[in-house]
């Protein structure tokens, strides 16, 4: 056995054969396999005395270092367990494989997994089962999503299900682990307690953060300047958002991420037309198909910004109706994001109460009757409740026309 491992010795020169003589005769005949297997379907990787083989992570020599984030893979193919583990090999992972849904459920209960990566159709339970399992847990570890069954109502739905991504079979190989490291980076933040904590570092992390919300913002209003009818709206939303939020009992970091989500809402925006968004009157059915594209887009532009991929989920999702009648995905009911609906009610506020190209300002009382004929149709019954009990208790806090509105913007 020693003369066949020395064999491998040339693919891997940091392993000393030595290493091995503990090891029971099982072992090597486990090694001889694995290692011809990742010789034949791919490339070994390996790092000091870190040497990958199969589905296990042996360590030879050292120890894995404390920035090692543990995976969760749960797909019923083993090969396809066999290669996710492979392309990871490089990475500072450490990598458990399951090949069902139930499986993995025992794990996540008894282990902490930073990812989660699960293939949405599994033998015994669905994969959105599983995503339903984790969130209704509290579990804190990112789920990443595959399925060779692609459709874009299946990307929508299992991102509105609170996955961190989605790829389809076959993936790039670049872009799904660049999603794995955004995954171990975005869950590094998170405390025992929940709270987001600064990047150990320069310390710029904070002023960083700032400046791009900044020149994010910059967009918004380039975007608004168009129309003259809805300059500040999304400034007005935020407004709105954040104080419905706190009527919800939400944390204070889920109120902050819907706030900033409310102020970005309408970025897809820079997509439509000026000759639409400054029309006056009804739009064409060609013309509000524009309108309908900007949740898209304005999620998809911030989804590249890695510190405001949670706010991107809340802006795809502003346009759904408690019904299912909304768009882009149809959600309705608990399906659409809690933050997503409270934008979408912040939305209609402002955009009943101001002056459009299409409209006159409607009254308080107007904006109520309004809120209350939609509860259960467009708007979430217990949340349009929470909002008409704000306004009128707070009707000089509302922003209206021709009102000085000196409400944070950033």
């Amino acid at each position: 056995m020693r003369r066949k491992l020395q064999r491998f010795r040339a693919f891997l020169p940091s392993v000393k054969i030595r290493k091995f003589t503990s090891f029971s005769p099982q072992f090597y005949k486990d090694f001889i396999r694995d290692v011809r297997f990742l010789f034949t379907h791919t490339t070994v990787a390996y790092t000091d005395y870190h040497l990958r083989v199969g589905l296990r992570y042996f360590v030879l020599g050292s120890t894995m270092t404390t920035n090692t984030s543990n995976v969760l893979v749960v797909d019923d193919e083993e090969y396809v367990c066999r290669l996710i583990e492979d392309v990871l090999s490089s990475e500072p992972v450490r990598c458990v494989s399951v090949n069902s849904g139930k499986e993995a459920m025992r794990l996540l209960l008894e282990e902490k997994f930073d990812i989660t990566i699960l293939d949405l159709f599994l033998p015994d339970i669905s994969g959105m089962d599983l995503l339903g399992f984790i969130s209704s847990r509290g579990l804190r570890t990112r789920a990443i999503c595959i399925t060779g069954a692609f459709s874009s109502m299946t990307r929508q739905n299992v991102l509105a299900a609170g996955a961190f991504d989605f790829f389809e079979k076959p993936f790039d190989i670049s872009r799904f682990v660049g999603s794995v490291r955004r995954a171990a980076e975005t869950h590094k933040k998170i405390t025992d307690n929940g709270r987001e904590v600064p990047h150990e570092g320069n310390g710029n992390g904070e002023q960083a953060g700032q400046a791009l919300l900044e020149a994010t913002g910059a967009l918004i209003h380039a975007v608004e300047a168009k129309d003259p009818y809805t300059r500040r709206h999304s400034d007005h939303v935020a407004y709105y958002a954040e104080r419905l939020a706190r009527c919800t009992g939400a944390s204070k970091n889920k109120i902050e991420s819907i706030r900033v989500a409310a102020r970005l809402h309408d970025v897809g925006m820079i997509a439509v037309p000026d000759s639409v968004l400054t029309k006056p009157g009804k739009l064409s059915k060609a013309e509000f198909s524009f309108i309908r594209r900007h949740p898209d887009v304005g999620a998809d532009i911030l989804e590249n910004i890695t510190m405001l991929k949670a706010e991107a989920h809340l802006v795809r999702y502003h346009h759904e109706n408690w019904d299912g009648s909304g768009y882009p995905a149809g959600l309705h009911g608990d399906n659409i994001p809690l933050g997503s609906q409270i934008i979408g009610i912040a939305d209609g506020i402002d955009a009943m109460l101001m002056h459009r190209t299409y409209k006159r300002a409607y009254s308080v009382d107007q904006m109520l009757g309004e809120l209350d004929r939609y509860a259960g149709k467009k708007y979430a019954p217990d949340l349009v409740r929470q909002a008409i009990d704000f306004c009128r208790k707070h009707t000089d806090k509302l922003i209206l026309p021709g009102k000085i509105s000196r409400i944070k913007t950033a």
